[in-house]
């Protein structure tokens, strides 16, 4: 504080680029989908690290910052992540999980509708030959 009881901006620390002391010990990553989630939030916050379990928000990160991430997580294809889900899982290991079942699903839908094609492809063929 100065002398008038004001804050005195010039003597504050330089704000760093460590990641803060959270409750949970740094646990590396798991797995290509968690490392790239790990540096893109790692990018968006301005730290070193970004740990498995460690949550977005204590790590600084706020609303305008989700919207950062979950648009550069777009962009290098990691997963389509809605805003709301990067509330909902604010994790790196949450949000990978989220984002494997989510491509799972995908791929899952995406077999049921070939399926579906396939068989329609049948009944023309057969209803042609009556």
């Amino acid at each position: 504080m100065s002398a008038h009881g004001k804050l005195d901006r010039k003597r504050l620390p330089e704000p760093g680029s460590e990641r803060p002391e959270l409750e949970l010990a740094y646990e590396e990553p798991r797995g290509e989908l968690e490392r790239e989630i790990a540096a893109v939030w790692a990018e968006v916050l301005g730290v070193e690290r970004v740990g498995a379990y460690d949550n977005f928000f204590d790590l600084g990160g706020h609303s305008l910052l989700v919207v950062e991430a979950q648009r550069k997580l777009q962009e290098r294809g990691v997963g389509a992540v809605s805003v709301v889900e990067m509330f909902q899982y604010p994790t790196v290991s949450t949000l990978a999980k989220r984002i494997q079942s989510e491509s799972g699903s995908a791929e899952s839908v995406d077999r049921g509708q070939g399926r579906a094609e396939a068989r329609l492809e049948f009944m023309k063929r057969r209803r042609r030959v009556a």
